[in-house]
Protein backbone atom coordinates (compact mmCIF):
# COMPACT_ATOMS: atom_id res chain seq x y z
CA UNK A 1 0.00 0.00 0.00
CA UNK A 2 1.20 3.70 -0.57
CA UNK A 3 1.10 6.55 1.44
CA UNK A 4 -1.77 7.75 0.11
CA UNK A 5 -3.93 4.99 1.79
CA UNK A 6 -4.50 2.97 -1.57
CA UNK A 7 -5.18 6.54 -4.01
CA UNK A 8 -2.65 7.41 -6.43
CA UNK A 9 0.08 9.19 -5.61
CA UNK A 10 1.77 11.58 -7.99
CA UNK A 11 5.26 10.38 -8.11
CA UNK A 12 8.56 12.19 -6.89
CA UNK A 13 10.74 13.75 -8.46
CA UNK A 14 14.44 12.22 -7.72
CA UNK A 15 17.01 14.69 -8.56
CA UNK A 16 21.14 13.78 -8.21
CA UNK A 17 23.77 13.66 -11.07
CA UNK A 18 24.74 10.47 -9.87
CA UNK A 19 23.31 7.18 -10.99
CA UNK A 20 24.52 5.38 -8.19
CA UNK A 21 22.35 8.18 -6.19
CA UNK A 22 19.44 8.09 -7.71
CA UNK A 23 18.56 4.44 -8.11
CA UNK A 24 18.86 4.09 -4.35
CA UNK A 25 16.80 6.90 -3.72
CA UNK A 26 14.30 5.30 -6.24
CA UNK A 27 14.59 1.87 -4.64
CA UNK A 28 13.77 3.29 -1.01
CA UNK A 29 10.55 5.36 -2.38
CA UNK A 30 9.70 1.78 -3.96
CA UNK A 31 9.98 0.31 -0.90
CA UNK A 32 7.43 2.45 0.38
CA UNK A 33 5.23 2.14 -2.04
CA UNK A 34 6.14 5.36 -3.95
CA UNK A 35 6.59 6.31 -7.64
CA UNK A 36 9.44 7.67 -9.09
CA UNK A 37 11.05 10.37 -12.00
CA UNK A 38 14.47 10.84 -11.88
CA UNK A 39 16.31 13.84 -13.13
CA UNK A 40 20.25 13.82 -13.57
CA UNK A 41 20.55 17.53 -13.27
CA UNK A 42 18.57 21.08 -12.26
CA UNK A 43 17.63 21.54 -15.75
CA UNK A 44 16.12 18.46 -16.85
CA UNK A 45 14.68 18.25 -13.14
CA UNK A 46 12.59 21.48 -13.66
CA UNK A 47 12.00 21.02 -17.38
CA UNK A 48 10.40 17.48 -16.11
CA UNK A 49 8.60 19.27 -13.07
CA UNK A 50 7.02 22.02 -16.20
CA UNK A 51 6.35 19.36 -18.23
CA UNK A 52 4.04 17.51 -15.68
CA UNK A 53 2.20 21.05 -14.78
CA UNK A 54 3.73 20.46 -10.64
CA UNK A 55 2.11 17.06 -10.89
CA UNK A 56 4.56 15.45 -8.15
CA UNK A 57 3.99 15.09 -4.74
CA UNK A 58 7.93 16.08 -3.48
CA UNK A 59 11.39 17.17 -4.91
CA UNK A 60 14.41 15.26 -3.61
CA UNK A 61 16.90 16.98 -4.54
CA UNK A 62 21.18 16.79 -4.24
CA UNK A 63 22.91 20.53 -3.96
CA UNK A 64 25.61 20.22 -5.86
CA UNK A 65 24.39 19.34 -9.82
CA UNK A 66 25.75 19.83 -13.50
CA UNK A 67 24.11 22.59 -16.00
CA UNK A 68 24.10 25.73 -13.99
CA UNK A 69 21.22 25.08 -12.04
CA UNK A 70 22.59 23.22 -8.79
CA UNK A 71 20.00 21.70 -6.30
CA UNK A 72 19.19 24.75 -4.06
CA UNK A 73 18.65 26.66 -7.62
CA UNK A 74 16.24 24.34 -8.42
CA UNK A 75 14.55 23.69 -5.62
CA UNK A 76 13.95 27.47 -5.23
CA UNK A 77 12.46 27.74 -8.80
CA UNK A 78 10.41 24.47 -7.70
CA UNK A 79 8.63 27.00 -4.74
CA UNK A 80 8.33 29.85 -6.89
CA UNK A 81 6.46 27.85 -9.68
CA UNK A 82 4.62 25.21 -7.37
CA UNK A 83 4.46 26.03 -3.51
CA UNK A 84 2.68 23.18 -2.62
CA UNK A 85 5.39 21.24 -3.72
CA UNK A 86 7.51 20.03 -0.20
CA UNK A 87 11.33 19.68 -0.82
CA UNK A 88 13.60 17.59 0.71
CA UNK A 89 17.54 18.58 0.19
CA UNK A 90 20.13 15.47 0.30
CA UNK A 91 23.62 16.63 -0.07
CA UNK A 92 27.50 16.27 1.29
CA UNK A 93 27.86 19.95 0.54
CA UNK A 94 29.56 22.04 3.42
CA UNK A 95 27.41 24.36 5.62
CA UNK A 96 27.55 27.41 3.52
CA UNK A 97 26.29 25.95 0.45
CA UNK A 98 23.11 25.21 3.18
CA UNK A 99 22.72 28.37 4.37
CA UNK A 100 21.26 29.08 0.87
CA UNK A 101 18.57 26.88 2.01
CA UNK A 102 15.12 28.02 2.62
CA UNK A 103 13.78 27.74 6.00
CA UNK A 104 10.35 25.39 4.59
CA UNK A 105 13.36 22.98 2.80
CA UNK A 106 14.06 19.88 5.09
CA UNK A 107 17.91 18.73 4.90
CA UNK A 108 19.04 15.22 5.06
CA UNK A 109 23.06 15.12 5.30
CA UNK A 110 24.83 12.46 3.35
CA UNK A 111 25.10 9.60 4.07
CA UNK A 112 21.97 9.50 6.09
CA UNK A 113 20.30 6.45 7.52
CA UNK A 114 17.79 4.80 4.52
CA UNK A 115 15.30 4.49 7.78
CA UNK A 116 15.61 8.47 8.48
CA UNK A 117 15.01 8.99 4.70
CA UNK A 118 11.70 6.87 4.31
CA UNK A 119 11.19 9.02 7.57
CA UNK A 120 11.74 11.79 6.41
CA UNK A 121 9.50 11.46 3.24
CA UNK A 122 6.50 10.04 4.92
CA UNK A 123 6.35 12.82 7.32
CA UNK A 124 6.69 15.61 4.30
CA UNK A 125 4.29 13.71 2.37
CA UNK A 126 1.78 13.60 5.12
CA UNK A 127 2.10 17.05 6.38
CA UNK A 128 -0.18 19.84 4.91
CA UNK A 129 -0.34 23.49 5.46
CA UNK A 130 -3.66 24.64 5.74
CA UNK A 131 -2.72 27.01 3.07
CA UNK A 132 -2.10 24.31 0.34
CA UNK A 133 -4.95 23.63 -1.74
CA UNK A 134 -5.13 19.99 -3.12
CA UNK A 135 -4.90 19.92 -6.46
Amino acid sequence: MNRSGGTHMKPVLVVDDEPQMRSLLKAVLAKDGLDSIEASDGCNAFETAKNLDGEISLLLTDINMPCGLDGLDLAHAIRSAFPEIPILVVSSAPATDRDRMDHGYAFLKKPFDLKLLAQTVHQLLTQRPESVRPR
